[in-house]
């Protein structure tokens, strides 16, 4: 089906290690057939009692080959400089763990998320079926039609749909290259830890320019071969 991006805004508290875990497996599988695969870091990043909790990824975000994203506040401004990953948005290291012959636990402590994107008060359309979420909770409702959401099942479809402009933008991008380009134009939120934010908060203009400054068969390119054009393509904003 030529199928090239799966988005998995879902997520289950696992304490498998990824290894095992058979989400985690699914998520390897797709991503050695060439899919790049987007999962919500979890919505578990502070506790009853309001501490911030670190080690809260969810299954399937806890698998490394997961292109794996938790949620920012924009406080609904066009600017960067007041952006701030969500209180709810879970953070890393993964705490999953498989035992050794001696039955001692060895933790995963993956470094997720992979980055953040805005996930906070997002406004969308709501499909026209029967038992719409408007109905269960008329709270999200904004117009109709219209529903305001958060978490970060929202921000992960913000970053499948940069992958899909990268990947329209140049049809040889690995899952693995798609992840690199995410992260490495990323921008990083100041005063936020790297298990909170990742790699930063997604850039989608500056991705798309790279993904389209690599060669047209950067991702079956040789060992030591150069994958840059030489041609950068001029900035849209």
């Amino acid at each position: 089906y030529n199928i090239r991006i799966i988005n998995m805004s879902l997520g289950a508290r696992s304490t498998a290690s990824f290894i095992n875990d058979p989400l985690c497996k699914a998520v390897r599988k797709a991503v050695n057939a060439g899919i790049v695969v987007v999962a919500s870091a979890g919505n578990y990043g502070r506790d009853a009692l309001g501490r911030t909790v670190y080690g809260s990824i969810t299954s399937p975000g806890n698998e490394p080959l997961a292109i794996t994203v938790g949620a920012v506040n924009t406080r609904n401004t066009p600017k960067r400089s007041d952006d701030t990953v969500t209180y709810f948005s879970s953070r890393g290291p993964t705490l999953g763990y498989r035992l050794n012959a001696l039955g001692k636990k060895i933790y995963d402590f993956v470094l997720k998320p992979d980055l953040v994107a805005p996930g906070n008060r997002l406004v969308g359309s709501e499909p026209s079926v029967r038992g719409r979420l408007s109905v269960l909770y008329p709270q999200i409702e904004v117009e109709p039609g219209m529903m305001e959401l958060s978490g970060t099942s929202m921000a992960a479809p913000v970053v499948s749909g940069a992958a899909a402009l990268l990947v329209q933008r140049n049809p040889s991008l690995t899952p693995q290259m798609v992840r690199a380009i995410l992260q490495f134009t990323a921008q990083p939120i100041r005063n936020t830890d790297v298990a909170t934010q990742g790699a930063g908060i997604l850039n989608i203009d500056a991705a798309v320019r790279l993904a389209g400054a690599l060669t047209s068969n950067a991702g079956t390119a040789e060992v030591g071969a150069s994958i840059l054009s030489g041609a950068m393509p001029p900035a849209t904003i």
